[in-house]
């Protein structure tokens, strides 16, 4: 019984040791990265679960970045600014280590190119409401 009890504590420490382990090794460069499959249309959209999806799955820190910057340069233009504002937002935890002022500057733009007011609208300053604080004009 012992022998038994033994041999499935090897085993078990066994499985936890390997899979602790292949979890914390880096991607191997040598193995092709895997495809994605172009979307259905060759007009491209503004897909904010695309955005997210690279920057989730994507391991390699400066692949990630590369990756997410053709995309905003690719599909920027064909976001509202609604939608730029929700990824502005939400690059961080998106991407993590890869989110840089380069990448926050490209979003930037692509939501200054929409409107006038994309900037002011990022940085706009609330009252305790929540509603805008206008600037008196003199």
């Amino acid at each position: 019984m012992k022998i038994i009890l033994r041999f499935l504590f090897t085993f078990c420490f066994f499985l936890i040791v390997t899979t602790v382990k292949a979890q914390n090794e880096p991607p191997n460069p040598a193995s092709p990265a895997p495809t994605v499959a172009p979307p259905a249309s060759k007009q491209s959209t503004c897909a904010i679960s695309e955005f997210k999806s690279i920057g989730l799955t994507e391991n390699a820190v400066e692949v990630r970045a590369k990756k997410i910057e053709a995309w905003i340069l690719k599909n920027g233009l064909k976001c509202s600014s609604d939608q730029l504002l929700i990824i502005y937002y939400n690059r961080g935890p998106w991407l993590g280590n890869a989110d840089s002022p380069h990448i926050a500057g490209l979003i930037e733009r692509e939501i200054e190119k929409k409107n006038s007011e994309g900037t002011n609208s990022m940085y706009e300053t609330l009252d305790k409401d929540g509603k805008k604080v206008l600037k008196e004009k003199k």
